[in-house]
């Protein structure tokens, strides 16, 4: 792989075309890299969206969600990571781009269907932890931490859209917010 400074240098389109083919040779990229790219490309697009039309930010987000899976399944990011990263772009586009069913970062219905897919604890045990959890172990706050990385960028994300959600348990979600650490 290329040097990441010089990966970050190059014009929006040649380092989207860089970071596909990064994404199609994994074994390439050291490990420690990984996570690198992904932040670099991440604010890559969302801010410089102005000099994509509407073709070229789904590819840019097909870009994304390739390289992230590739980063995840070479061990440079955690899975856990790989979902609050997708959600956490979903909700800074949303703010600006219009909900498309062109990608999963911008269809509210499948953000939505991704945390609740991917929340790393059940909803009755979330409420019952939740009002405790101070005197909870490390391992157990770190879930609750966990949901709130993911539900915050989801929520947020809906709000963009002007979605509600539409499944109950997200709504149940939603109303333990404000009590999780």
């Amino acid at each position: 792989m290329p040097d990441l400074n010089q990966l970050s240098s190059l014009a929006l389109p040649d380092f989207l075309e860089a970071a596909t083919a990064v994404a199609e040779a994994p074994d390439e990229v050291p490990r420690r890299q990984w996570r690198g790219l992904v932040q670099v490309l991440a604010s890559r697009i969302s801010g410089e969206l102005a000099q994509l039309d509407g073709k070229g930010v789904i590819a840019a987000l097909g870009t994304y969600t390739a390289v992230l899976s590739a980063a995840e399944h070479a061990g440079g990011v955690s899975h856990e990571d790989t979902v609050v990263r997708r959600l956490n772009l979903s909700a800074v586009l949303l703010q600006v781009l219009d909900p498309s069913a062109e990608s999963a970062l911008l269809d509210p219905r499948r953000i939505e269907a991704l945390f609740l897919r991917e929340v790393p604890l059940g909803l009755d045990q979330a409420v019952e932890q939740t009002p405790r959890w101070r005197d909870l172990e490390i391992a157990a706050i770190r879930r609750l931490r966990g949901v709130k990385n993911m539900l915050t960028p989801t929520l947020s994300a809906l709000r963009a859209a002007r979605a509600e959600p539409t499944d109950p348990r997200l709504r149940a979600w939603e109303a333990l917010l404000p009590d999780l650490p």
